[in-house]
C-alpha cells in the first residue's frame, strides 16, 4: 500500500489532485536508503531551466533518512509516495507511472544529477517528434571512476537493430510517452531484474520509434553501492533471458548445443577449442544472411553489431594467442575494425594471451596517450569539484525547510 505525503497540501487526496490541471512533464524518482546523494539528484531537478514539472519521489520503504530529506524540501512540485514495506524498482516504478498526471515521463535516480537543461531539451525534442515515444540522451560518468561520456546511437533504427544485441538507452536519462505504454500494454516486468529497462525498450521498439539525444543529460555516479556495480550476476542471467525471448520473436534457433552463442556480453563462450570460435564466425554470417533475407532490421546498423559482436567474440578468445587474431583478421566480419585501436588490442591480448583493458594499451603508446591521461585525471578532479561547489549553494535549487 502507498501512502501520499503531498508537500504542496497536506491534506490534499490523490483524486483532488488529479482534479488540478496536468504539469507538462512528470520526473518520477524511486529511492531506497538513497540518503547519501538525495540532496544532490532531488535539486539537480528542482533547479531546471524548464519549471512546468511535477517531481514524484517514491520512497520504497528506506531504512535511512532518505524519507526525511524528502520531506524537508517545500517545493509545490515534490509529490512523496511511501511504501511501506520494500517492493523493489520494478514495481515501484509501475506504480509510479500510476501515479504520475503528464504522459511526458521522465526517470530519475536518486545517486545521479541531471544538468540544469535536461527536461527543456527533451520536451522540445518531444514535442517536434509526435512519432518518438522513448527519449534517452548521452551520459558522463563521475566519482570513482574517470570521466567518460557513454555515447549511445540516436538513429531510431540504428537503436532498433542494436536493442537486438544489448541495451543501448541509459535508464536515467529516458522520457517515456506513458499513452505509448498503454496503448501497447507495455510495462515494466518483474521476471526481468536488473534489465528490466532493456526488456522494455526491446519490446517498445517492436511497435513505435525510439530515439537518443546527442547532448549530455544526466552526470552518472560511480560508486560502489550503485545498482550496476552490485548487480552484475544478476544482470547477467536476465540478459540471457533476454535474449532467449529475442530469438524466439524472431524465430531463430534457440538451442544453444546447436547455435553458436552471438552475445559476448552475457554469454561467455565455450573456450574448449578454436574450433568454438570458427563455430560462432560462421553462426555470425549466418545471422547477417538471415537479416538479409528478412529485412528485420536496417541491415547497414545490423551489420555494424554482427561486426562489433565477432570482435568482442575473438577477444574472448585471445588465450589461445596468435592463432585467434589471424582468424579475426582474415574474416569478412572483422572489415572496418581491421585498422582500429580495437584491432590492436585484440592483437596484444593475443601475444600475452589474456584480455588487456583499453586503458592497458596507454603503456605501449604512453607517449601519445600521457597528455590524454594527465587531462583526465584533471578533468576528474575538476568535475568533482565543480559539482561539489554547485550543490553546496541551498540556492541552486528549491527552498528546503
Amino acid at each position: 500500500m502507498i501512502l501520499q505525503d503531498l508537500q504542496k497540501c497536506d491534506c490534499a487526496s490523490l483524486e483532488q489532485l488529479h482534479i488540478s490541471s496536468a504539469p507538462k512533464i512528470s520526473v518520477l524518482m524511486p529511492v531506497y536508503n538513497g540518503a547519501r546523494y538525495l540532496r544532490q539528484a532531488v535539486e539537480s531537478i528542482l533547479a531546471q531551466n524548464f519549471r512546468e514539472f511535477e517531481f514524484v519521489i517514491i520512497d520504497d520503504g528506506s531504512t535511512d533518512s532518505s524519507l526525511e530529506i524528502l520531506r524537508s524540501y517545500r517545493d509545490s512540485r515534490i509529490r512523496i509516495a511511501r511504501n511501506e514495506i520494500n517492493l523493489g524498482l520494478i514495481q515501484t516504478l509501475n506504480k509510479g507511472l500510476d501515479l504520475v498526471r503528464s504522459d511526458l515521463v521522465v526517470r530519475m535516480d536518486a545517486d545521479d544529477i541531471s544538468v540544469p537543461h535536461r527536461l527543456s531539451h527533451q520536451f522540445e525534442f518531444m514535442s517536434h517528434h509526435p512519432e518518438i515515444g522513448i527519449c534517452g540522451g548521452r551520459v558522463m560518468t563521475f566519482g570513482d571512476s574517470l570521466p567518460a561520456v557513454w555515447r549511445p546511437p540516436t538513429d531510431p533504427s540504428q537503436i532498433k537493430a542494436k536493442l537486438f544485441f544489448e541495451n543501448c538507452l541509459a535508464h536515467n536519462t529516458v522520457a517515456i510517452r506513458k499513452s505509448f505504454l498503454s496503448r501497447f500494454s507495455l510495462s515494466y516486468e518483474a521476471g526481468f531484474p536488473h534489465a528490466e529497462d532493456w526488456r522494455l525498450w526491446w519490446q517498445a521498439s517492436n511497435y513505435f520509434s525510439i530515439a537518443n539525444l546527442t547532448e549530455i543529460l544526466v552526470l552518472y555516479r560511480s560508486h560502489a553501492e550503485s545498482v550496476s556495480a552490485s548487480s552484475s550476476l544478476a544482470q547477467y542471467e536476465t540478459g540471457k533471458k533476454i535474449i532467449h525471448d529475442i530469438r524466439l520473436y524472431h524465430h531463430l534457433p534457440i538451442d544453444e548445443s546447436a547455435t553458436p552463442i552471438f552475445y559476448s556480453r552475457f554469454y561467455k563462450p565455450l573456450l574448449s577449442s578454436i574450433s568454438t570460435l570458427l563455430a560462432a564466425e560462421k553462426g555470425l554470417k549466418g545471422l547477417s544472411d538471415w537479416n538479409i533475407r528478412t529485412n528485420s532490421f536496417d541491415h547497414k546498423y545490423f551489420i555494424q553489431n554482427v561486426r562489433e559482436t565477432w570482435l568482442q567474440h575473438s577477444l574472448s578468445f585471445c588465450i589461445f594467442g596468435i592463432r585467434t587474431f589471424f582468424i579475426f583478421w582474415h574474416s569478412p566480419l572483422s572489415r572496418g575494425h581491421r585498422y582500429s585501436i580495437e584491432s590492436l588490442r585484440l592483437f596484444l591480448s593475443c601475444i600475452f594471451r589474456r584480455r588487456l583493458t583499453q586503458h592497458s594499451l596507454l603503456l605501449p603508446m604512453l607517449p601519445i596517450h600521457l597528455p590524454i591521461l594527465i587531462k583526465s585525471l584533471f578533468l576528474k578532479r575538476e568535475v568533482n569539484r565543480a559539482i561539489q561547489c554547485y550543490w553546496s549553494d541551498p540556492k541552486s535549487a528549491g527552498d528546503k525547510q
